[in-house]
């Protein structure tokens, strides 16, 4: 997780920048060489049982010189693909995490990856207060008291700030041709809660926002499921879990397995086996 936009930009995308992001992208990958010929040195005057340690630590640095080499191969799509660094250096909260997603965007359009893990507060760590937005409470506080009026106004706020970023994710993916349609539709896009229904929830309830069609592989569009409470119905329609969304996304890339992580003994096995069914095309 790289919490700093702009060092994410230089790590990622200095190759096909200009200016300090540049200069510090070559200077990094003159200090890898120079890591990797000095840890070989070191290895050669070592005996046989010490080499192997070396091995291990000296496999490091090659991986991460391969990768920068991996980068290097793939300026052209990089540079098509350059975010704006505007926001990178801000100390704004609110700017740090578009600029994030601007990243994400960029990364998975410049096939850096095909997979990105966003977080939600930005990388800010202890009780973040999000005063850009106007809350003068901090999360923590919010979530303890999620009933009072100015609770439930500053919870709004925030879920908007981020139901507009996800959007703006969406647009930004949606504008890249790929194949026969948009890099959003072979994309999916998962707004998840990092705790279930509530603050310290019990995570009896977990709502998620899909957006995109993973390759036409997914049904999301323009729908509400609402699965039985937990522990709620007959044992055939006992709710569901996030494993069975888990399996159904492993489904939806080929891998059609049916178990995933531990059961919940307070429910029967057979509600947590499989994927939904209900979202695979």
């Amino acid at each position: 997780m790289v919490c700093q936009p702009d060092l994410a930009f230089r790590m990622l995308f200095g190759s096909v920048a200009g200016g300090d992001a540049g200069k510090e992208y070559q200077a990094r990958n003159k200090l890898l060489d120079w890591c990797r010929d000095d840890i070989k040195r070191v290895r050669a005057e070592l005996p046989a049982m010490d080499r192997e340690n070396l091995d291990v630590y000296l496999d490091t640095f090659e991986q991460m010189r391969t990768r920068q080499d991996r980068v290097n191969e793939n300026r052209e799509r990089l540079r098509a693909n350059l975010p704006a660094l505007d926001k990178f250096d801000s100390k704004r909260t609110t700017q740090r995490f578009e600029a994030q997603c601007s990243i994400a965007a960029a990364s998975l359009a410049s096939g850096l990856t095909n997979v990105v893990t966003l977080d939600a507060a930005g990388g800010i760590g202890l009780y973040h207060t999000w005063t850009e937005l106007g809350v003068t409470k901090d999360g923590h506080a919010i979530g303890h008291s999620a009933d009072a009026p100015d609770s439930v106004k500053f919870a709004v706020a925030i879920r908007r700030f981020h139901a507009e970023r996800v959007a703006d994710l969406a647009r930004r993916l949606d504008a890249v041709r790929e194949g026969n349609g948009t890099m959003l539709d072979n994309t999916l896009i998962v707004w998840m809660s990092d705790s279930g229904e509530g603050h310290h929830g019990f995570c009896a309830e977990w709502p998620l926002v899909l957006v995109g069609g993973l390759g036409g592989k997914l049904k999301t569009a323009g729908r509400f499921l609402q699965f039985p409470a937990y522990r709620e119905g007959a044992k055939e329609t006992a709710n569901r879990t996030v494993r069975n969304f888990y399996l159904a996304l492993l489904h939806a890339a080929g891998d059609r397995r049916e178990n995933f992580g531990e059961l919940d003994p307070q429910m029967p096995a057979a509600a947590q086996n499989g994927p939904l069914a209900e979202i695979l095309a």
